[in-house]
């Protein structure tokens, strides 16, 4: 069933490029150049799933490393960090930043393997699905580079920490806004694996709540979608430090009602 409506979902995008960029074949076109080629073309052309694949794992896998490094030498070190991005949360720019440079590798070994060719097949491509793909690929390509590289920055700026006057910030995954607080402005913390969302659907996400004295609730839920264990031994260890300076005592909630009014 879902292979029936991925096809049909392809099918109809496909005839929605065809409408709005419907490809037109140069005048000059050599029809039996490309009619000599067609085997060798498509042969290629089912190949493209294999390198795209590689194409957005590898650009995945730079663009964690560079995450991954920035993490541990970007925040300054003189905080004691309760919650950074963790390594894997540098996958998400990273496959979405795959999607956005996925042309540079692409015309890189196309250009490579078929040389002068390279025009020719894009012209057998743009004819064989009827539309025009640099013109379908160029905005959708604008869009993944923006978006990856707004979450790399949003993630770059997503912390909880306290400085050496026991001054907390929050600065939220989504919220450009830096919080600060007093240790002492803490009324609670709460521990629950259970999250509710606003819909009222219940996840099994494992995650603190660290409440103020303003009202303001800070949750660590978005990060549990990107914790590993080891991960989530720090936090528990970070969760632990501070209900010792608090002097708060950690509330297990069994049921989740209580935790989110």
């Amino acid at each position: 069933m879902d292979g029936l409506i991925i096809i049909s979902g392809v099918s109809i995008a496909f005839i929605i490029f065809q409408l709005i960029f419907p490809y037109k074949p140069p005048k000059n076109s050599d029809f039996s150049k490309l009619e000599e080629n067609k085997k060798r073309f498509s042969r290629l052309e089912g190949m493209a799933v294999l390198w795209i694949f590689l194409s957005i794992g590898l650009i995945s896998f730079f663009v964690f490393i560079l995450g991954a490094n920035l993490r541990d030498n970007f925040f300054p070190s003189d905080y004691d960090y309760i919650m950074k991005p963790s390594n894997s949360f540098w996958f998400l720019p990273g496959f979405i930043l795959g999607f956005g440079f996925l042309r540079i590798p692409m015309d890189f070994i196309y250009k490579l393997y078929l040389k002068g060719d390279y025009d020719l097949y894009k012209q057998f491509t743009n004819m064989k699905h009827g539309f025009d793909g640099e013109k379908v690929w160029r905005p959708l390509e604008l869009i993944f580079s923006i978006v990856g590289i707004a979450f790399f920055i949003l993630g770059l700026n997503w912390f909880v920490r306290i400085d050496n006057n026991n001054q907390i910030e929050i600065s939220e995954l989504f919220d450009l806004k830096t919080r600060t607080y007093k240790i002492e402005n803490i009324t609670s913390i709460s521990h629950s694996d259970i999250y509710i969302t606003k819909k009222g659907n219940t996840k099994n996400i494992d995650h603190y709540v660290i409440e103020m004295n303003d009202n303001y609730e800070w949750s660590s839920h978005v990060y549990g979608f990107f914790a590993i264990e080891n991960d989530k031994e720090f936090i528990d260890g970070k969760m632990a430090e501070l209900s010792r300076k608090t002097g708060l005592i950690i509330n297990e909630v069994r049921q989740p009602n209580i935790l989110y009014k």
